[in-house]
This record gives structure tokens, C-alpha cells and sequence, in this order.
């Protein structure tokens, strides 16, 4: 997380790794706006897989 910053958070839709990296984010105090962007998009993107995915 030092090393990669904010962009990391794109996994944070991973079911297992997701939550553990958000949290790291606010534990090491990475820019908000940048995470909150980082973590919109990654989660935006799964369920943009996931919706054509089920049919919908």
C-alpha cells in the first residue's frame, strides 16, 4: 500500500482483499479523494462486468 498508493484500491472489489485494503487506506491515511475515486471505480467496473453477466 506505501509503495503503490491510492491506485491499489482499484481491488478493492475483491471479496477477501477488498475490505483489509480499504482499511489500510485510512490507516495510513492515503488522500480521500483519491481513495474514494480508486474505490468508486474499481467497484463500478465489477458491477459493470456483473450486470451484462447476469442477463440484466
Amino acid at each position: 500500500m506505501r509503495r503503490f498508493g491510492a491506485p491499489v484500491l482499484l481491488l478493492s472489489w475483491l471479496p477477501v482483499v477488498g475490505d483489509p485494503l480499504c482499511v489500510a487506506a485510512g490507516w495510513l491515511r492515503l488522500p480521500w479523494i483519491a481513495a474514494f475515486m480508486f474505490i468508486a471505480l474499481g467497484k463500478g467496473l465489477r458491477y459493470a462486468a456483473l450486470i451484462p453477466a447476469a442477463g440484466m
